[in-house]
């Protein structure tokens, strides 16, 4: 009995709102190591980015311009801490994309998310079959009461 008066106990029981942040790092961190959840604009990026990297020219131009004087590691016991920041939030690569083709990138796939499946598709054209098989069945059959001499008027319209 004790079990039911807790169950239909009116009390509304308060429960804290969690930090979307935190769970989105709890969702990329789900996911194998070297994966993270990417929106549309990244996968966009990657795209138009895997596009061009087929021309060999650019390939061996992005590899070329990867290796540098200063890409290396710098000993974090000598370089100070400020140092290291500055240089994460400026030291970004230089990848020659420009918005167009990123843009390119993006309305191809949303016109390939608002496809149908093949399996919507496939379903959608077995219905439509067994309806026109419907139909012909029911355009046979009133073919052969117009057809009836021998019937009323009133009869052939029933």
């Amino acid at each position: 009995m004790d079990d039911l008066k807790d169950f239909f106990n009116p009390r509304m029981e308060e429960v804290p709102v969690e930090d979307l942040a935190k769970k989105q790092k709890e969702k990329d961190e789900d996911l194998p190591s070297g994966y993270t959840s990417m929106d549309s604009e990244e996968i966009a990026e990657t795209r138009a980015l895997a596009k061009k990297m087929l021309r060999k020219k650019f390939r061996q131009e992005t590899i070329e311009a990867s290796y540098g004087r200063y890409a290396h590691e710098d000993d974090s016991a000598i370089v100070p801490t400020w140092f290291e920041e500055d240089e994460e939030r400026n030291n970004r690569p230089n990848i020659n994309l420009t918005q167009e083709e990123v843009d390119i990138e993006k309305q191809q796939l949303k016109e390939w998310n608002a496809r149908p499946s093949k399996k919507v598709t496939e379903a959608k054209n077995r219905k439509k079959m067994r309806l026109v098989k419907a139909m012909s069945k029911i355009k046979t059959k009133a073919n052969i009461i117009t057809n009836a001499s021998d019937a009323t008027e009133g009869s052939k319209m029933r």
